[in-house]
């Protein structure tokens, strides 16, 4: 049997003590979730401490503050806006990213030459046509001027 390694039994140990202090962690926030619900029980129907209630005029001051019109909640929004335009961006390239295989790059090359060329047959085909409907043109003219 091989002894584990130290680094091994280092890692075990640390992987040992976060899960225990994951744990505490739990406990120690069911704790005070306890202790929060008792102490507001206990003082249901009191009325409020001076400390208390200095507490709560400077929550009420910042909550004033907070929800005035012209000083947060325009910045606020603004900064809304523009985490929402810098989002839409970037899902915007992430939708355009894509590779291709140099082997159907090669066969879209070749499609659109042959396409190139067909255009520029179709092309000469149309000026020899032009050609021809003004040499008509200009028989016909010289027809009925002949009249």
């Amino acid at each position: 049997m091989v002894a584990p390694c130290g680094c091994v039994r280092n890692y075990s140990l640390s992987r040992n003590k976060l899960s225990i202090r994951g744990v505490i962690n739990r406990i120690d926030l069911a704790l005070y979730r306890l202790l929060v619900k008792q102490e507001v029980s206990r003082k249901l129907g009191l009325a409020l401490t001076p400390e208390e209630e200095e507490l709560r005029t400077k929550l009420e001051t910042l909550y004033s503050k907070i929800n005035a019109p012209t000083q947060f909640k325009g910045r606020l929004s603004e900064l809304l806006s523009q985490i929402r335009m810098v989002k839409q961006e970037v899902a915007q390239k992430e939708v355009e990213k894509y590779t291709m295989d140099e082997i159907v790059q090669d066969e879209v090359r070749q499609y659109l030459a042959m396409e190139q060329n067909g255009m520029a047959q179709l092309i000469n085909i149309i000026q020899a046509d032009m050609a021809d409907l003004t040499t008509i043109k200009n028989g016909m003219m010289r027809m009925l001027q002949g009249n």
